[in-house]
């Protein structure tokens, strides 16, 4: 179900002088016409949302918000629906999208932020909105990073999250993520904005909670929040370069490329850096399934050492991953093409 209100306009209530919007106003998220602000009801996004509204009009920006009813807490309608209530009286666009459906039994955390965002950028599309904006913050950025560190992460994981990547071909921009949650709070508290608390946030079931419980103990052994965040940004460093890098070598190799295949010579395959042969076959994957089924980083890093073993004795390697058949041959060199279809078995 989905259910709207009136255009917003500026408001003019007292606001906090923290400079919460980071972004420059030279930044392309100024450039964008309508922006469309995921709302929880949380002090994160409720911060957010106010922000926006106090300063994006003045930026010639139209602010939507839209808060998704995930049907898995009693309490989520009534949040939304307050949510509604609050911005109805202040003028302000708000939404409220359900995800409606059976509910996942695992993985319910991971699929709700899926069907979440799907929700969110469908809505973005209707409404004609030009940027989607997210509240995440530092807190959450040094959570991501430590759940991908116990996961043995590369370079890109441990760079967190983006504050600004593509996603659906929506522009998605995070503004706070130099910004601590305590700051929200204060932020929401000074404003006067009411928040809810959403109690899957601290329950120890989820991967996420595990992670938020253990940052305090790192705090206490000196890894700090600038620690985390500096961590952060080195990652996302090194990943540029090696991106860059990454790109200019595959797209000078001399492979031959079809919209199912790909082919490339023995000795121009084996020439790559391990590091630069897993993000050939990733890309290539991608490629070929069309952003469907993407291989994970230790499936790659399985399968070069699979792929490399049989020819110390002279043997064709060959592999299924994500529904592609990559295979290495001393003559006819390596390739990745779509899997065939299984038998069935009568």
């Amino acid at each position: 179900m989905l259910t709207s209100h009136s255009t917003p306009t500026h408001n003019n209530q007292e606001q906090d002088d923290l400079p919460l919007l980071t972004f420059s106003s030279s930044h392309s998220l100024w450039q964008k016409k309508h922006w469309l602000i995921g709302v929880s009801g949380g002090p994160d996004s409720m911060a957010l949302w106010h922000a926006a509204i106090q300063h994006a009009p003045s930026h010639g920006i139209q602010v939507s918000a839209v808060t998704i009813d995930h049907g898995l807490r009693p309490a989520a309608r009534i949040e939304a629906e307050t949510l509604a209530l609050f911005a109805q009286q202040r003028d302000w666009a708000h939404y409220i999208a359900q995800w409606e459906g059976d509910k996942p039994t695992t993985r319910l955390q991971e699929r709700a932020r899926t069907a979440r965002y799907q929700l969110i950028i469908d809505l973005a599309h209707r409404i004609g909105a030009d940027a989607l904006l997210t509240a995440h913050h530092a807190d959450d950025q040094m959570e991501t990073i430590l759940f991908r560190l116990s996961r043995g992460s590369g370079p890109a994981g441990l760079a967190g999250m983006a504050a600004h990547s593509i996603k659906s071909g929506l522009d998605h921009y995070r503004p706070l993520l130099e910004r601590r949650k305590a700051d929200l709070i204060h932020y929401c508290q000074v404003n006067e904005l009411p928040v809810f608390n959403d109690p899957s946030n601290n329950d120890p079931r989820f991967a996420r909670a595990q992670a938020r419980a253990l940052l305090p103990n790192f705090e206490k052994a000196g890894m700090a929040a600038d620690s985390w965040l500096r961590l952060g940004r080195r990652a996302a460093r090194a990943e540029q370069a090696l991106a860059s890098l990454a790109h200019n070598t595959i797209t000078a190799l001399p492979a031959t490329i079809t919209a199912s295949g790909y082919h490339l010579p023995y000795d121009a395959f084996m020439g790559l850096p391990n590091e630069l042969k897993i993000r050939l076959i990733t890309q290539e994957i991608q490629r070929i399934n069309k952003n469907q089924g993407n291989p994970r980083l230790e499936q790659c890093e399985h399968l070069i050492d699979e792929l490399t073993q049989p020819l110390a004795q002279g043997l064709t390697a060959s592999h299924t991953l994500a529904q592609c058949l990559i295979s290495l041959n001393l003559k006819k060199g390596f390739s990745i093409t779509r899997a065939p279809e299984r038998r069935i078995q009568a």
